[in-house]
């Protein structure tokens, strides 16, 4: 969390958490995700700091795509689905939190 992103992570196999850090210090969970999920993707899409930490909850297997890669090879063909991917996670953040908090 708050760390440049230069990475895009496919999740083969196992689970991560998802938090992020709070005003208070602790840590929120937003998300466990399972395999064949993605992440990282936020930070290189709209080129900003990492918004959340991920960790892994049991021995995780990932392919990792480096940012030139990512670049060359899915934003040309997919732009549009990670920017709508990354609304529905937002969108789903908020519902969470309404219903949560």
């Amino acid at each position: 969390e708050g760390e440049t992103g230069t990475q895009f992570f496919i999740l083969s196999k196992g689970k991560v958490r998802v938090t992020k850090k709070q005003e208070d210090g602790t840590e929120k969970e937003l998300v466990v995700l399972r395999e064949h999920s993605f992440f990282g993707e936020r930070a290189l899409v709209k080129r900003e700091p990492r918004s959340a930490s991920v960790t892994a909850m049991m021995t995780c297997t990932c392919y990792v795509l480096e940012q030139e890669l990512f670049y060359n090879l899915i934003v040309p063909h997919a732009e549009s689905t990670l920017e709508e991917e990354i609304a529905r996670r937002e969108m789903q953040k908020l519902i969470e939190a309404e219903i949560f908090d």
